[in-house]
């Protein structure tokens, strides 16, 4: 590169960069017809090589090294490959590159550290295979903004970001365990009563336009050439999608989503399966609490009982 604006200090790097030597044999012009025939059949190549790799990706890093009392900067922060969606995120929040470049102190890492815990553990998907919860090959797509490729990344991961106190926190949007996909019983951060309500309070159901019977989930399929596939919870014709169809008078409600950060395909599944649930089981109870309540941050799990609507310690 003498001569080309090259100079020692262009090292490129974080790039991926490979090096490949590929052997031509030239041959001899002054040899027979016959003779160079040989030679170019003993070629590997027919002409320039297409090389084609796959990478694993960048390396990040590790959300369950860190505490909300860390003082280590980005630059010097340990970091290494991961398909845990939590590790993605921290790592595009603080990097000061193509992320939001985020001092340590405006993070919160214990909630990072919890949902990777989470994200982590094993599970059984609800197309009956096992595997990790939430593993994922996040992919930053620049030309988006800084906050669509958030809202991409918490999409996939089905959290929420909330800021609180000056840091951004990650949150599951479930009623389940923080940190234990298997435990069903959530940890909950008040429980409402009607001494802590001020006047009454209003429940809404969902109708038909929030209601669905059918998950179509798209995602870049490794077993299909990373072509875009797609997953369809529950299988048209199943026990389950006749029950759904019979409930909703034979109407077809379909629901599209896209899982960009997803790859595996019973996780595709899996989400697809709670979207539905959610759809079909969430009510919207809205009321004025007194301070009390100030305890309580978005995303955190709450019940309500009150009597009059017969509400019992409902999540």
């Amino acid at each position: 590169f003498v001569g080309r604006g090259w100079t020692s200090s262009h090292r490129l790097r974080g790039l991926a960069v490979g090096y490949f030597r590929c052997r031509y044999i030239r041959p001899d012009p002054k040899a027979s017809g016959e003779a160079q025939q040989k030679v170019f059949d003993a070629n590997p190549y027919g002409g320039v090589p297409r090389i084609q790799v796959r990478i694993k990706g960048k390396k990040v890093p590790n959300a369950n090294s860190f505490t909300d009392s860390s003082t280590t900067p980005y630059s010097s922060m340990s970091k290494s490959y991961s398909t845990n969606p939590a590790d993605h995120l921290l790592d595009f929040l603080m990097n000061p590159r193509y992320g939001r470049g985020l001092d340590h102190s405006r993070i919160g890492f214990t909630s990072f550290s919890t949902a990777k815990t989470k994200f982590n553990k094993t599970v059984t998907y609800a197309s009956g295979r096992t595997g990790a919860m939430l593993p994922c090959n996040s992919v930053i797509l620049t030309d988006r903004t800084l906050m669509e490729n958030v809202q991409t990344f918490l999409q996939n991961m089905r959290r929420g970001m909330p800021y609180v106190q000056g840091r951004f926190r990650l949150k599951p949007l479930d009623t389940g365990h923080p940190s234990d996909p298997q435990n069903t019983t959530p940890t909950i951060t008040f429980a409402v009563t009607e001494n802590e309500l001020v006047g009454g309070l209003t429940i809404e159901g969902q109708g038909h336009r929030d209601q669905y019977n059918q998950i179509k989930a798209t995602f870049p399929d490794p077993g299909n050439n990373w072509e875009v596939n797609t997953v369809i919870y529950p299988e048209e014709g199943s026990n389950k999608d006749t029950t759904l169809l019979a409930e909703d008078n034979g109407r077809r409600l379909i629901k599209e989503i896209s899982l960009e950060h997803i790859t595996n395909k019973n996780v595709a599944v899996d989400i697809a399966s709670i979207v539905l649930k959610n759809s079909r089981k969430k009510k919207i109870i809205s009321f004025i609490a007194t301070a009390e309540l100030h305890e309580a941050q978005v995303g955190d799990i709450i019940t309500v009982t009150y009597d009059s609507l017969g509400l019992s310690a409902a999540k």
